[in-house]
């Protein structure tokens, strides 16, 4: 996100996109690149080529990031809104929607998403890649979106820049160095604001895995340069002494495998002398720091081995859950910001709806059994949908209440008509 209070002139349009290009975009492509597991490691040369280059990857990145948004929004997000909202939500299958933009926001440091209007005037939302759209905000405290623009390329020879106000998209064509802009379109968006949502990671929009990058890069080396060692002690040198053999000789004892030695002879394997507790010790050490800095626990460790209770586990995890908690506030203010606009949309024809419960559920395993006394026992201090919300059984609250309620009035009539055949 850029902070400026400038006039969005086509010279400042241009030179947001340049800087853009040359300083953050690498580092958002470094980031993608190692979450999707091309790490650094892969590019490794060796001086002499006749050497092992073996190239091992840990894929700690998909590993960190696949493990936040999973456990923030694994279990879908539940809107406890009118039913038009509903039917918003599902038409955009807001699940799987939640679960990208969490995603890209631990890869990146944050996730951008757009609203529109398809074609049938459905409201639609959908995420769009942060390495190809720059948010523009004033300098207010709040941090208000006053503009966006994204671009993409067309062709090889060719860009598309669309800018975004709070009224309208204003749609460019430019050549490949993004030098010139030339306005091919421009229409309204009617959402009465930026149609563009942030999602931030954290305060600093810093990658999940950014801080152990280092971490990965040295284990995997070290990972690699133990695969070459074994790789060189299969294929180690043989020193013969005393041993008066033609090339034929030698190649023919290789074949039959068998050596013919006199008293006087020897063989033996030049090795390199590997201290194998010292590379544990260090590859342990690695793999300890990257789960202790990341705050994703090691689901391998043996504390994690025996039946724990919920209790017991959520102590476990309490780093994690400390750092998921923080997210999940972040995440929130994004979604509400993307309630607002489908609601100006909405209030268009005045059926806005601004009363919009979200609520999280962790995806952690669980003890229905527990959740169920918990629930029963909240009964009447608790609004009947908030406690049907904690049973991960139940997926439609809505459909739920509205069953009970049935099967209420259903009850209350056989007693009726029980009353009255007494009489």
């Amino acid at each position: 996100m850029i902070v400026s209070n400038d006039e969005l002139t086509l010279e400042k349009i241009i030179d947001i996109l340049q800087t853009f290009r040359t300083s953050e975009q690498p580092r958002l492509e470094k980031l993608e690149r190692y979450y999707l597991g091309k790490h650094n490691i892969l590019m490794r040369q060796m001086a002499d080529d006749t050497q092992p280059n073996n190239k091992v990857v840990i894929n700690y990145p998909s590993l960190i990031c696949d493990s936040y948004a999973s456990y923030l929004v694994g279990t879908p997000i539940v809107y406890n809104g009118d039913e038009q909202l509903a039917s918003v939500l599902n038409y955009n299958d807001v699940a799987d929607e939640d679960l990208e933009i969490a995603t890209d926001a631990n890869i990146f440091g944050f996730a951008i998403e757009q609203l529109y209007l398809d074609e049938d005037g459905q409201i639609r939302f959908t995420r769009v890649s942060p390495k190809e759209t720059i948010l523009i905000c004033d300098n207010s405290i709040q941090r208000n979106i006053t503009a966006a623009i994204k671009f993409f390329p067309i062709d090889n020879y060719t860009f598309a820049v669309e800018v975004y106000d709070k009224e309208k998209v204003s749609i460019y064509t430019a050549s490949t160095g993004l030098s010139e802009l030339h306005l091919t379109e421009e229409r309204p968006h009617y959402f009465k604001d930026v149609p563009f949502v942030e999602y931030i990671n954290n305060e600093y929009r810093q990658s999940s895995f950014e801080q152990v990058m280092g971490l990965i890069d040295g284990l995997e080396k070290l990972a690699s340069d133990e695969v070459n060692t074994f790789e060189q002690f299969c294929d180690c040198y043989m020193i013969l002494k005393n041993v008066v053999a033609e090339a034929e000789d030698i190649q023919q004892m290789k074949q039959n495998r068998v050596l013919l030695l006199d008293s006087d002879s020897d063989a033996s394997y030049l090795t390199k002398q590997v201290n194998i507790e010292q590379i544990t010790s260090l590859k342990n050490e690695f793999v300890e720091n990257i789960h202790k800095i990341s705050c994703v626990p090691d689901m391998s460790d043996e504390q994690f081995a025996n039946n724990a209770s919920g209790v017991a586990i959520r102590y476990k995890i309490l780093a994690f859950e400390n750092q998921t908690a923080k997210k999940e506030r972040k995440f929130k203010k994004g979604l509400q910001r993307r309630l607002e606009l489908i609601n100006n949309i909405l209030s268009i024809t005045g059926k806005a709806y601004l009363d919009t419960q979200i609520i999280f559920t962790r995806n952690l395993p669980v003890n229905e059994l527990e959740i169920a006394q918990e629930v029963n026992m909240l009964r009447g201090l608790v609004s009947n949908k908030t406690l049907l919300a904690q049973l991960p059984f139940v997926d439609d609250i809505e459909t739920e209440l509205e069953q009970i309620q049935e099967e209420t009035e259903q009850t209350a009539s056989l007693y009726s008509f029980g009353s009255v055949a007494n009489e």
